[in-house]
């Protein structure tokens, strides 16, 4: 395990920063969109909408923490997605296009540099 290890470090490198670069892309986009368009007033929208409000700052959440913590960041972003989809094809009868589906790359990049990083050795057992 311990060249394995070795193996995919220069790899795990550029996959962390790869993850990190495209959260911070899509965090700056979503922030930047809400600046030209205002967020919703959750008083005069639907709670179909509102859950989804909820569910896509969970997905923000974990674009932020993937930073530090990759597992939590990778299961904040993949949750949030997940049920943003999910209460998007209950309330439409479809998944939601258009950029959402490229979110689902940060979340599984955190998460392959979450469980790799489980797998290394540690500095004592090599």
């Amino acid at each position: 395990m311990a060249g394995l290890a070795r193996s995919i470090g220069p790899w795990m490198t550029g996959i962390r920063w790869v993850a990190r670069g495209s959260a911070l892309l899509l965090f700056a986009l979503v922030v930047l969109f809400a600046i030209g368009e205002g967020l919703p007033n959750p008083l005069t929208v639907s709670a179909v909408v509102n859950v989804q409000c909820l569910a896509f700052v969970i997905l923000l959440a974990g674009l932020i923490a993937g930073w530090r913590w990759e597992g939590l960041g990778a299961g904040l972003v993949l949750g949030g997605l997940l049920l943003f989809h999910l209460v998007n094809f209950i309330s439409a009868g479809r998944l939601a296009g258009g950029l959402f589906p490229v979110f689902f790359i940060p979340g599984v990049l955190f998460l392959v540099c979450f469980l790799i990083d489980r797998k290394k050795p540690k500095a004592e057992d090599a």
